[in-house]
């Protein structure tokens, strides 16, 4: 899954991996989080806690943010990940009218 999300004139990209314990234990997700650029400690570190997280609640969702200055990755169970900050700041923000999403959530 990809997301985007832009903000005050910077660009934010976020990648998104939503994987239950069996997924977890495979080389491809060690890969994608070299290819997201994460330090080995910071990619160890989620991937250690996706795995608790997938054990108590079947999957976890593992969300890299690329900003200008950082790359950060957040763990937690699917279904309850949060925005981070930044992203809620831009949800309140006014937006440009969207008239294809509306028809789309009009039905």
């Amino acid at each position: 899954m990809r997301a985007f999300a832009a903000r005050s004139g910077a660009y934010v990209h976020v990648e998104e991996l939503e994987a239950d314990s069996r997924t977890l234990a495979r080389p491809g997700v060690r890969r994608f989080l070299r290819e997201c650029a994460l330090s080995p400690a910071e990619a160890k570190r989620a991937l250690e806690q996706a795995r608790q997280v997938a054990s108590k609640a079947g999957t976890a969702l593992l969300r890299v943010r690329f900003e200008p200055d950082r790359t950060t990755v957040y763990v937690a169970p699917t279904g309850r990940a949060a925005p981070h900050p930044r992203e809620r700041q831009a949800l309140r923000e006014p937006r440009a009218a969207e008239p294809l999403l509306e028809a789309l959530a009009a039905g």
